[in-house]
Parts: structure tokens; C-alpha cells; sequence
């Protein structure tokens, strides 16, 4: 059986998905993938398990982005970072993104928003989707 990978993925992730492998099948027992605490290493893993079917060996490590994702403003950087890893537009780190902006631009509570004027322009897509949920965020303080 031949399997291609978007060309998106990254070769060294999968030949750590094969050490783990090959580690998990000597010692007869499954564990979960240990995080390397670099967001360029650890998000295509976590990619390459969710284009596989694994995610949950590497359930710990997508969540500690997530939690970081929705508590801390992530840089333009780190955007950039999740965008480049080829993590879906639609996948739950974008959509998390996007909502904690759009709630923080609605709030102003943004330290810099020139900045984020900026980057969207840049990306444009985040910019529409950013404008869509902030006039979302706008009805849902209104119901209150």
C-alpha cells in the first residue's frame, strides 16, 4: 500500500513519527509522542497525526498550543508560523485565533492594533474573517 503526503508535510516529522513508531512496536507498549517545546517542531507533528488519524498521541501537545492560543495575544510571528506549517484555514488553532482577536478588537483591549491593522491587510483572509466575527462579537453584546 503507498500512501502520498500533501506536499505541505514536512520529512522530519515523519521520520520522527517512525522512531516513535518503531520505539512503541520494540517495547510493546503505546505512549504519546513527546513534544519537542519548539512550536516549529512540535506543530507539523501534530499535523502529520491529525493528516493520519493520531491525534490523540499528540492530544497534549496540540492542546498546550491551544490553551496558549486562546489565553496569550500570539505574535504575528506565531500566525505566521501556524499558517506556514500548513495547519488547516480551517482548523481549530485559525478559528481560535481569529475569535480571540475579533473579541479583543471589539473590547479594544489589542496592546498595538495598528499592528494587527497591518497584518491583515497583509492576510487579507484573517482580516475578513476577523471583520465578520468582530460584527459577531458586536451582536452577541447586544443580546446580553
Amino acid at each position: 500500500m503507498e500512501m502520498r503526503l500533501p506536499a505541505t508535510v514536512d520529512q522530519l516529522p515523519v521520520l520522527y513519527l517512525v522512531d516513535w513508531l518503531q520505539s512503541t512496536s520494540n517495547t510493546g507498549r503505546v505512549s504519546d509522542i513527546k513534544k519537542k517545546d519548539w512550536m516549529l517542531e512540535d506543530l507539523p507533528i501534530c499535523q502529520l497525526e491529525r493528516l493520519l488519524g493520531m491525534e490523540k498521541y499528540v492530544a497534549y501537545i496540540f492542546e498546550r498550543f491551544w490553551l496558549y492560543v486562546e489565553i496569550y495575544i500570539p505574535s504575528c510571528e506565531e500566525v505566521s508560523t501556524i499558517e506556514c506549517m500548513g495547519l488547516s484555514r480551517d482548523g481549530p488553532l485559525f478559528t481560535c485565533i481569529e475569535q480571540l482577536l475579533a473579541r479583543m478588537k471589539f473590547y479594544d483591549e489589542i496592546p498595538d492594533s495598528k499592528v494587527l491593522d497591518v497584518y491583515m491587510r497583509l492576510h487579507a483572509k484573517y482580516g475578513t474573517f476577523i471583520h465578520k466575527a468582530v460584527g459577531k462579537e458586536a451582536g452577541n453584546a447586544t443580546q446580553v
